[in-house]
């Protein structure tokens, strides 16, 4: 998949939300995916430019450590997960990896 076409699929996955696990928001979170793009010292908003072909939708999340965590989705399988992530990574956030929700606070 070239740049374009990844930037398009990714395009598509930010617009329509596609993640599966949108029906779960009211249960715990074991056993529910997302890929955290980034962790920092300092506080950013969710809209920072750093972070707007997410279109808002990046989740701040306070982890096991003095860092603030940026997500985007939730994932019922960590297959749709890790699908998403190739397109994650082709965007430019090589670091960004899977974690389970329930490591968060």
């Amino acid at each position: 998949m070239d740049s374009e076409s990844a930037k398009n699929a990714f395009n598509n996955v930010v617009a329509n939300n596609n993640t599966n696990a949108g029906d779960l928001d009211n249960g715990g979170f074991k056993g529910i995916y997302t890929i955290q793009l980034g962790a920092f010292r300092r506080k950013l908003p969710n809209t920072d430019r750093f972070f707007k072909d997410f279109r808002g939708k990046v989740k701040i999340r306070n982890g096991n450590d003095v860092l603030y965590h940026y997500t985007y989705g939730k994932y019922k399988y960590k297959s749709d997960a890790e699908k998403y992530l190739v397109t994650v990574h082709k965007m430019g956030f090589k670091d960004a990896f899977i974690r389970e929700l329930e490591w968060y606070k």
